[in-house]
């Protein structure tokens, strides 16, 4: 966390590569802050199996109203969805911290 900014990145594992071949169409359909659904910090793309997923949050919208920005003792907890570039082979990745 820098400036009360959160960043994260993270790699597909070797395995993951070979499941889900050359490229991957990454999503991040939830996303919540302290048990309540926020909109996604994470737009989805396309990029190849080796990509540094990385992204940061500092503000947040709660889904049905609210926003804020993050702060100290706050839980972050995110999903992630992977469409691989052969057929039906997907992965997912969730997450879960505390900010510090």
């Amino acid at each position: 966390m820098s400036g009360k900014r959160l960043y994260w990145d993270f790699y597909l594992t070797p395995y993951a590569w070979d499941w889900l071949g050359d490229e991957v169409y990454a999503t991040m359909p939830q996303a919540q802050l302290n048990g309540r659904a926020i909109n996604p910090p994470y737009g989805p793309h396309r990029e190849v199996v080796t990509y540094d997923f990385h992204s940061s949050i500092l503000t947040y919208q709660h889904i049905g109203g609210g926003a804020g920005t993050i702060k100290r003792g706050d839980r972050l907890w995110m999903f992630w969805e992977f469409i691989g570039s052969i057929p039906g082979h997907g992965a997912w990745r969730a997450i879960s911290c505390g900010i510090p």
